[in-house]
């Protein structure tokens, strides 16, 4: 009958869809069982970094340094930020910076290096001596050159290099 042929085709739709239940419930049971296994055995799935690769610290204190100034970036190596990373590491003596500081310290030497580190901002400025860096300046009183004001944090607010000209490295 009519009623037989219509309980039947609905018959088979219910039952191609209860095998591709099972072979899929299959499927992820095998998948899940083998990521299992590897993680139990002491293999652990690694995801790949989308960060390009870093180069080696050249000291420990140069690594914490990269470590606080840094989250994923590279540093260029003979660079500005190089070279600012090696002074504050290998020469700068001034112990336990608070991070802001020591971003600061980094940023002024980093544009130090980046206008080929000319003798005037150190003989003249105080560039890269372990005074505050707010003394990074010629100490005159009105038009003061190199680091010209800083808020009551000891931050630098405004530079000056009026009188200095240098050219800044291309980058690229």
């Amino acid at each position: 009958t009519e009623e037989e042929k219509t309980w039947c085709i609905e018959l088979r739709k219910y039952r191609k869809w209860f095998i591709c239940l099972i072979i899929g419930s299959i499927a992820v049971a095998v998948t899940v069982t083998i990521v299992a296994t590897k993680t139990s055995s002491g293999e652990r799935p690694i995801a790949e970094s989308t960060f390009p690769p870093t180069t080696a610290p050249t000291s420990a204190k140069q690594g914490k340094l990269q470590k606080a100034l840094f989250s994923d970036y590279e540093i260029l190596p003979h660079s500005a930020q190089s070279s600012a990373l090696s002074w504050l590491a290998d020469v700068d003596n001034i112990p336990n910076l608070s991070n802001d500081r020591l971003k600061q310290r980094f940023a002024l030497a980093t544009l130090y290096y980046s206008t080929n580190g000319e003798t005037a901002w150190k003989s003249q400025l105080n560039f890269l001596t372990d005074m505050h860096e707010c003394e990074w300046n010629d100490g005159t009183s009105g038009t003061v050159l190199g680091v010209a004001f800083c808020d009551e944090n000891g931050m630098v607010t405004e530079l000056n290099f009026s009188k200095i000209t240098s050219t800044l490295f291309h980058i690229w």
